[in-house]
């Protein structure tokens, strides 16, 4: 449902048909909504930028505020949850004419503070504005925008509300919106969602990478992690100490910028 989703990605799905009608799986519950979800679904073909953008801004003003401009951790989140996770910091190789986190940083802040008109940046900034919405065009079913209690963004199902769980299923790639049942221990399942806080294994693994920094790899369909004097590696150095044995031909692997197609 996102391009960025990896939350229990490569872990062992186990799943028991416990009764009729219910499934028992493994997984770990990770935060739970405060809010009820804001709709934000994708631009309508003939539905003006303007107006497209106004609902942002709504967006951003229901579940945020301007003091967001001086976090720039959480505004790096609600951007990946507008974006699905579509827009990243860290690319192994640059995507040509696709918006970046920055860029995104500095367009919002002018779409919700305003900024002095200028006539000779009229039709740059109408493009600009273009190109932004149109890395928001990821296909999902979680077009509802809320706020979790840790504090972060996350995209939903428009069906969820305020004290649903968010929780990451083993083997699955999306975390899941689930509603506490009157039975302890039993859920219903709302749908799948985006938190980008779990979006890379953080609920399974932590979110220690040892100084190394995840990298956004468009070419490959692995992820990539760089650090400063080292070369590029695709094993997620949380992983360092775990005793992998068990797992034969397992071999890391380390390729320097020059190797990548």
């Amino acid at each position: 449902m996102s391009i960025d989703n990896h939350a229990g990605e490569g872990s062992l799905l186990t799943v028991t048909l416990s009764e009729p009608k219910v499934l028992e799986v493994a997984g770990v519950s990770c935060d739970e909504l405060c809010c009820d979800p804001i709709s934000l679904p994708r631009i309508g073909l003939t539905q003006p930028d303007a107006e497209y953008i106004q609902i942002i801004i709504d967006v951003f003003n229901t579940l945020a505020s301007n003091d967001l401009f001086h976090n720039k951790a959480s505004l790096d989140n609600f951007v990946k949850m507008l974006t699905f996770g579509g827009v990243q910091d860290h690319f192994v190789q640059e995507a040509q004419g696709v918006p970046f986190i920055n860029d995104w940083r500095e367009t919002l802040r002018r779409w919700v503070i305003g900024a002095p008109e200028d006539e000779g940046l009229t039709n740059y900034l109408a493009a600009l504005d273009r190109s932004h919405i149109a890395s928001m065009a990821v296909g999902s079913t979680s077009t509802g925008c809320s706020k979790p209690t840790q504090g972060s963004f996350i995209r939903v199902p428009n069906e969820s509300r305020k004290g649903d769980i968010v929780a990451v299923i083993l083997g699955s790639s999306n975390p899941m919106i689930l509603r506490p049942q009157e039975r302890p221990g039993y859920y219903s399942v709302v749908g799948p969602c985006y938190h980008p806080d779990f979006a890379h294994r953080e609920a399974l693994l932590g979110n220690d990478f040892h100084g190394w920094i995840w990298r956004c790899d468009r070419t490959k369909p692995f992820t990539a992690f760089s650090k400063e004097g080292e070369p590029l590696r695709r094993t997620d150095p949380r992983l360092d100490n775990v005793p992998l044995d068990f797992i034969e031909g397992l071999v890391e692997q380390l390729i320097t910028e020059d190797e990548i197609p």
